[in-house]
């Protein structure tokens, strides 16, 4: 009878060596990008403009039939002329006491209501011709001309391509290891490399600054939204939804964190209380115990002040049921983000026995105050 070999997900302890470079496949986005639409309703009568195209901040992108418009300023206009026409009437005859202070109140009322609705209409107007507020290149056009839009209707598409920004997801357990280290990076003023190159020139290396990352996880993947900025390079048509590599040299992270961060599900307890994890033998796949010293619990990951080597592979799932000198398979990272049913019916049990820990015991009787 053969030998019954468990498939079982893993994680290896990063190391300063070996594990200190990773790469991300990145995405490319604009770092300013606007969805440009007119303020007003209408019909377009000219839109210059083509996808593709660069365009100056101020840069008309479309103009709307402003006839109707121009109509209503002069409309405005002679509402402001007969409101302004019968306060100045009104007012030396109230400082006369030959009308009342209610009368020239009412009209002085209508005098600012007609310059108010003037300006107004003049806005209107200034809308019917929409500008670019930055400068920058036509993305996408949406619309036609002559077509009737309506307003905050989506006209084209603006990208700012001074500069681009670079997204990528950086895993949880790096993540927290960056955090741990960032005050002594900080304080010793070393910066990690983060450097990204494409693959139609993937000699050429451009360096990332950094901009900001997601405060929360993805809740799917378990890792964080990373934002990096470039200037555009001149060798190469970097544009938007363009895919990229990122290089992170975390060697410095590593060197400074003197801590390593596993998955929480991979900590178990002796009866003696002592935490271990189960490490994979990397010749013979054979399961081996090992205590650990842990910290902190940072979400889903615990800190590992003490046991762990560089390079070790644990096992992240299942722990409850393995036992020493178990033969396991590494199962590919596919599969590892997939959710077995045998791991769906052990979290669920682990919540219901936390959640009953948590549940104070009814008495059966309401206490009554002496």
């Amino acid at each position: 009878m053969s030998e019954v070999v468990r498939p079982v997900k893993t994680f290896e302890v990063l190391t300063p060596e070996s594990g200190g470079k990773r790469s991300f496949p990145a995405r490319i986005e604009s770092q300013r990008r606007a969805e440009v639409s007119f303020r007003v309703p209408g019909t377009i009568v000219e839109l210059p403009v083509k996808e593709g195209e660069a365009i100056e901040q101020g840069g008309i992108i479309a103009q709307l039939d402003s006839t109707d418009f121009e109509l209503v300023v002069q409309e405005r206009e002679a509402e402001l002329f007969r409101a302004d026409r019968d306060f100045e009437r009104i007012k030396p005859l109230a400082e006369r006491g030959f009308s009342t202070v209610r009368e020239r109140d009412r009209r002085e009322y209508n005098l600012k209501s007609a310059k108010a609705s003037l300006d107004m209409a003049k806005q209107d107007l200034a809308y019917t011709t929409l500008k670019a507020p930055f400068g920058g290149r036509i993305a996408k056009r949406l619309v036609e001309n002559y077509e009737e839009v309506q307003a905050k209707e989506v006209i084209i598409e603006l990208r700012d391509l001074k500069a681009l920004e670079v997204k990528f997801d950086v895993p949880e357990q790096i993540m927290l290891l960056v955090r741990e280290a960032s005050e002594e990076l900080k304080e010793t003023r070393i910066e990690p490399d983060v450097i990204v190159f494409f693959d139609a020139v993937p000699n050429n290396r451009y360096a990332l600054e950094f901009k900001e990352v997601a405060a929360t996880a993805d809740p799917a993947t378990r890792t964080f939204e990373a934002t990096y900025i470039m200037p555009t390079p001149e060798d190469i048509n970097a544009l938007p939804g363009m895919t990229a590599n990122v290089v992170i040299d975390l060697t410095k992270y590593i060197k400074a964190a003197n801590v390593t961060f596993i998955p929480s599900e991979a900590v178990m307890s002796t009866n003696d209380l002592e935490p271990h994890v189960w490490i994979v033998n990397a010749e013979s796949r054979a399961l081996e115990k090992r205590h650990i010293k842990v910290g902190d619990l940072r979400g889903n990951q615990i800190a590992v002040t003490d046991g762990l080597e560089p390079g070790d592979r644990i096992v992240t799932a299942g722990v409850p049921f393995l036992v020493e000198g178990m033969k396991v398979s590494l199962m590919s990272t596919r599969e590892q983000a997939e959710e077995r049913p045998e791991d769906v019916s052990i979290r669920k049990s682990a919540e219901e026995k936390a959640q009953s820990s948590q549940t104070p015991a009814a008495s059966g009787e309401d206490e009554k105050p002496e």
